[in-house]
């Protein structure tokens, strides 16, 4: 929605993701135990992660999270019912 009103954003296009990505390894890390089983995914190779350079959205329409990453991923368990504080 930024883009589309920001008048600096006419005629320019924009990578959207997180100012940091970090890899599925770090990810899942940060995750706590979780109560569900888990799965192998056997055959995937996640040694190579796609990482968009955000650099043009936040320097033209001084984009920044609301959140930070770690309060997003806490909201976001919270809401699948995991408490991410246990």
């Amino acid at each position: 929605m930024l883009a589309a009103l920001h008048p600096a954003a006419a005629n320019r296009v924009y990578n959207i993701g997180e100012a940091y990505t970090p890899t599925i390894a770090e990810r899942l890390q940060t995750l706590p135990s979780s109560p569900f089983p888990r799965i192998e995914a056997e055959g995937c190779d996640f040694r190579n992660d796609i990482a968009y350079d955000t650099t043009r959205m936040r320097e033209e329409l001084a984009y920044a999270e609301p959140v930070s990453y770690e309060e997003g991923l806490r909201r976001t368990l919270q809401k699948g019912g995991i408490n991410p504080d246990d």
